[in-house]
């Protein structure tokens, strides 16, 4: 019975040793692509992107012409009038050519009253508008096209980092996984433990002392395992929360990911540089710092430059709806606007953009220096995760060939049921740390690779 104890328990050690490779997991790819199509919030940046597209079309709307018609019919009664002597000026004139001639020719006529307010009068037209010359409209094109940046770069800021989060949420899930499963295969051992010696009991040959330790090791690792689970429920829960779906998803479990050679990280200086020129946070601040500058150079043209725009109307205008030869009219003018005096507010407008151009200056060397510290602190992680996994499994090699040297003592007599228990739980520790050390490997290599912008 003692050798199916061995025999079991070697079973497990070549259940719970895989190899370790270093290839990137398709299943794992897989769910960070679900997990970037669903996410709401990456959604946002997408619409933001558009929203600036659409601000890029408005803009260049702008420098084209406008057209419009434009149609107002008047109705008018009271108001204020004007009275006009007409009758009373010429009527004299009148009967005196009356007499002269002899005649009747020269009709008397009444007194004129006019109103101001016209009454049964429209002016209907076309109306054109075109900017000839207008540095602002050009810089508010350019504005725009370089603004557009800044939410891409946000969008993309986003996204690697929600497909490190997916990736850290995978692999502590598998961190999970692997605990319960050593627990699980622990508790094999002991009730084969205990089967053992719950028949030594019978024929005598040990005491009942003994069955009642392997129940309380029974009772330790059971705890254990309701622990495990826990945990295991909760990373998937988490996990499902990132890929934005039901919360208990069925989570496959890739077991090439828990296998691994011997990793070659580069010299810091490569990661570096590739930080550099592939993170996107750099990229938000230099559009930003591009935006500022243009923004300076169409607030000093505004100071210094008029704006000249074309304006034509064409259409009818008169009383009463008639559309005749007298009522078509077109009108064409220029229109030229150059501020001379503004209170030195325009001045004080590109000091202040000056200022925040300067601001954003060294918020780009910190963002630089911030870049440098954490690629350096996850390449100084990996590389002490690696050598923390090469001592666990040296451990895990001493600890079962001790292991082994207390049950062949066990099976001969020569060693208690207690230094059996304490080989067994060394060995136990030593496999979880070396589980933990191993996923701790794949951790910091995400960490790198988030720091430096995605280097696969």
């Amino acid at each position: 019975m003692k050798k199916r104890i061995h025999t079991v328990w070697l079973a497990v050690l070549a259940m719970l040793l895989p190899m370790w490779v270093q290839a990137q997991s398709q299943v794992l790819e897989n769910y960070i692509q679900q997990g970037l199509a669903a996410n709401l919030a990456l959604r946002n940046r997408e619409l933001a992107v558009q929203q600036s597209e659409e601000q890029i079309r408005q803009a260049k709307g702008m420098m084209l012409p406008s057209v419009s018609f434009n149609a107002t019919y008047t109705r008018a009664l009271g108001g204020r009038s004007i009275s006009l002597p007409i009758g009373d000026l010429m009527n004299p004139v009148y009967s005196t050519l009356n007499q002269l001639t002899q005649s009747n020719q020269f009709p008397q006529i009444e007194n004129v009253k006019e109103q101001f307010l016209p009454d049964n009068f429209h002016d209907t037209r076309f109306r054109v508008v075109q900017p000839l010359y207008n540095t602002d409209l050009r810089y508010n094109k350019l504005l725009r096209e370089q603004s557009a940046v800044i939410p891409q770069a946000a969008q993309a800021v986003h996204a690697h980092q929600l497909r490190y989060d997916i990736e850290q949420a995978y692999y502590r899930h598998l961190q999970t996984l692997e605990a319960l499963r050593i627990y699980r295969a622990s508790l094999g051992v002991v009730q084969e433990l205990h089967r053992v010696t719950q028949r030594l009991v019978d024929n005598h040959k040990v005491t009942l002392d003994a069955v009642y330790n392997t129940e309380y090791e029974l009772s330790k690792i059971e705890t254990e395992i309701v622990r495990a689970e826990k945990n295991v429920r909760l990373s998937a829960n988490y996990f499902n929360f990132l890929l934005q779906r039901d919360l208990d998803a069925e989570i496959i479990a890739d077991t090439a990911l828990l296998q691994s050679g011997d990793l070659a990280p580069q010299p810091l200086e490569f990661y570096l540089q590739n930080a550099l020129a592939q993170r996107q946070e750099p990229a938000q601040l230099a559009a930003a710092m591009q935006v500022n500058s243009t923004l300076l150079a169409m607030q000093e043209s505004n100071r210094k430059l008029p704006n000249v725009g074309l304006a034509i109307d064409a259409g009818a205008q008169g009383f009463g709806y008639k559309f005749n030869g007298e009522q078509w009219y077109a009108l064409a003018g220029l229109q030229l606007n150059w501020p001379i005096f503004s209170g030195y507010q325009k001045l004080s407008k590109e000091q202040e953009t000056k200022l925040q151009g300067l601001e954003l200056a060294n918020q780009m060397e910190l963002l630089r220096q911030q870049i440098q510290l954490q690629v350096a602190q996850s390449r100084h992680e990996l590389t002490a995760a690696l050598k923390s996994r090469e001592q666990a499994q040296k451990a895990v090699e001493s600890t079962r060939s001790a292991f082994r040297i207390v049950q062949r003592k066990y099976e001969e007599n020569q060693a208690i049921q207690l230094e059996l228990f304490d080989a067994r739980n060394k060995l136990e520790s030593a496999e979880m740390s070396l589980s933990i050390a191993r996923l701790e490997v794949l951790l910091r290599e995400a960490e790198l690779r988030r720091a430096v912008g995605g280097l696969r």
